[in-house]
């Protein structure tokens, strides 16, 4: 009698691991799915670029303040260098196939500004068509010419290379 309750309780446990299994399953393609969409949308792209091109400064910094006619204190070299920021997601499902991908940008504590943008980004997905339209937030946009700096500016070799760039082109004077 022990031994039939036990099987029970077994068939049981490993229907409830096999419904949530599923059920999971079922809706995490979607989300997965949702993100791939949205990472491949022109404006994520962007982004990305943009945040590669702001770790870039702060890793070159120190180059950047000694061709730069804008004179940086000890005090914004130092904070300049520990200010690397990053990204992350988050996917809300919004209805049956489509979804809002929130893009945030992640950055060291004393780092943003009251200026900062933290959540610069949301990409509405359909993933039963596969578009997708994206909107950035507080009005922020970028002109053809920004952009191509900002991917200009991440391709070049060094930080002297680097730092001539953005001294050169509009980004720093």
């Amino acid at each position: 009698m022990k031994k039939n309750s036990q099987i029970i309780v077994a068939i049981i446990v490993i229907g409830i691991i096999f419904l949530y299994t599923f059920r999971s399953g079922n809706s995490f393609p979607k989300n997965q799915k949702a993100l791939s969409l949205a990472n491949t949308a022109p404006e994520a792209l962007l982004l990305s670029q943009l945040i590669d091109s702001q770790n870039r400064f702060a890793d070159c910094i120190d180059e950047i303040s000694k061709i730069s006619t804008v004179p940086f204190s000890t005090e914004q070299i130092e904070k300049g260098k520990i200010c690397r920021s990053s990204i992350s997601t988050e996917v809300l499902k919004t209805g049956k196939n489509t979804y809002q991908v929130f893009y945030m940008q992640n950055l060291p504590v004393g780092c943003a500004s009251q200026n900062t943008v933290l959540k610069p980004l949301s990409i509405t997905v359909d993933v039963s068509t596969g578009q997708a339209s994206a909107e950035w937030q507080n009005g922020i946009s970028f002109s053809d010419k920004s952009m191509q700096n900002i991917r200009e500016s991440i391709q070049t070799k060094d930080c002297k290379a680097f730092a001539e760039y953005i001294t050169t082109h509009g980004t720093i004077r």
